[in-house]
């Protein structure tokens, strides 16, 4: 069938660099694995840093055919790792926390701690949660959203 992937042994072969990073990127793709763990595969494995954007120029082409040619063991690497290890990596936004919204109320007396004291100590920000029944770690990322809003603000000044 043509819309199936190629095993490593297919991928691998061959000489056709753009042919190979096709197949590398389905591959990848029907692995579940994301381009930043490829490229965390590839640091670990040599002596390079490379980044999720490296990877990304790889797959769509924009790196010359030596150097993709270079990197085919490094990039055989991280499809088998993922094998190995049994990770599944398609469903990691799935675990993220939903936006929090704030009452009316909650924002004034939010709005009122951060007049008072815009970098509240662990206590207050502590008392802070009990009392408006938010959890600890939402209302400190309230008081640094906050306060990157005044830096912005004071930018544009």
């Amino acid at each position: 069938m043509a819309d199936e992937v190629p095993e490593e042994d297919q991928l691998f072969d061959g000489t056709d660099v753009n042919a190979f990073i096709v197949r590398f990127r389905e591959k990848g793709v029907s692995l579940g694995i994301p381009q930043s763990e490829v490229a965390r595969v590839m640091s670990e494995s040599s002596d390079e840093l490379y980044t999720q954007k490296f990877v990304s120029k790889l797959e769509c082409g924009e790196l010359d055919s030596e150097r993709v040619e270079g990197l085919k063991p490094l990039l055989k690497k991280s499809l088998t790792v993922k094998k190995q290890t049994g990770r599944r990596y398609i469903h990691l936004c799935m675990n993220r926390k939903k936006r929090t919204t704030f009452s009316a109320e909650v924002r004034l007396v939010l709005m009122r701690a951060f007049q008072q004291n815009p970098t509240p100590s662990f206590e207050k920000i502590d008392e802070l949660s009990k009392n408006l029944s938010i959890e600890r770690q939402t209302v400190q990322v309230w008081f640094h959203n906050r306060i990157q809003v005044l830096r912005r603000k004071m930018q544009n000044y």
